[in-house]
């Protein structure tokens, strides 16, 4: 914004030096509120469309004619054609600094809003994909599990693991074991579903 406000102070300078708003030229600062109707905060925008309206209202009234310089003197249809000018300008600042402005914020607004929705379904994703993965992975473990757990109990079943007390208890430890794995896994499983 500063850097557009002193574009303006120096374009506002050359003018004063060559003809103020009779220098064919002066629609120059239409530039700066543009920019900043597009890239700045619409109270930015304003503030610089007001700058240049005043910068060029004061050239109305301040500045070294051209005829000065061997143009010749403008007559009383060129003042009206230069007072048009303005008035023209005045409207196109207004025009930049409500409506472009405006626009320019409401698209940006817009394109945050649409780069949170974007961000939202990656996260919703990235969710989907890991509880598929987690149930996939509950499933593939409960197999074998299972086949571990069945094996435990026909092994405490057996006449000659009963005889050894130490064993017995081992096997016994396991199948507890198990049972935990697998009610850990069927909650896994029913969250990640």
């Amino acid at each position: 914004f500063l850097e557009m406000a002193t574009d303006v102070l120096s374009l506002t300078a050359l003018f004063y030096f060559t003809g103020g708003a009779t220098n064919p030229f002066v629609w120059f600062f239409l530039f700066p509120p543009i920019i900043s109707a597009l890239l700045l905060s619409a109270s930015h925008a304003r503030s610089m469309a007001t700058l240049a309206v005043i910068c060029y209202t004061f050239l109305l009234f301040f500045y070294q004619p051209i005829h000065e310089r061997g143009m010749p003197h403008p007559d009383s249809n060129f003042q009206m054609h230069v007072l048009g000018m303005w008035l023209g300008f005045v409207l196109s600042a207004g025009f930049v600094a409500f409506i472009i402005a405006g626009l320019a914020d409401r698209l940006r607004k817009r394109e945050r809003v649409l780069n949170e929705a974007r961000e939202q379904a990656l996260r919703d994703e990235n969710m989907i994909s890991l509880g598929t993965m987690a149930a996939g992975a509950a499933h593939d473990l409960g197999t074998p599990l299972g086949t571990i757990a069945i094996l435990c109990t026909e092994l405490l079943d057996d006449t000659a693991v009963k005889e050894d007390s130490e064993l017995t208890e081992k096997l016994s430890l396991m199948r507890g074991q198990l049972a935990r794995c697998k009610e850990t896994l069927s909650v896994f499983s029913s969250n990640a579903g």
